[in-house]
């Protein structure tokens, strides 16, 4: 799976879109991981769930 992250913006945040884009990046993986570990097969709907999990955290998180 190939996930490409782009911040709106990036230009003018700078150091902020790339730590935004590392953040998620690691949540996404930190998710995969766990799908991958409880023995479900990594279907396209399993990787959707793990991606929108881990952009609600980090939504949660830069609120």
């Amino acid at each position: 799976m190939k996930v490409t992250v782009t911040v709106d913006g990036a230009a003018r945040l700078g150091a902020e879109a790339s730590r935004i884009a590392a953040q998620l990046r690691a949540e996404v993986e930190r998710e995969l991981q766990a799908s991958a570990a409880s023995g479900q097969p990594l279907d396209a709907e399993a990787r959707r769930d793990a991606l929108e999990r881990s952009v609600r955290r980090l939504w949660g998180a830069t609120l």
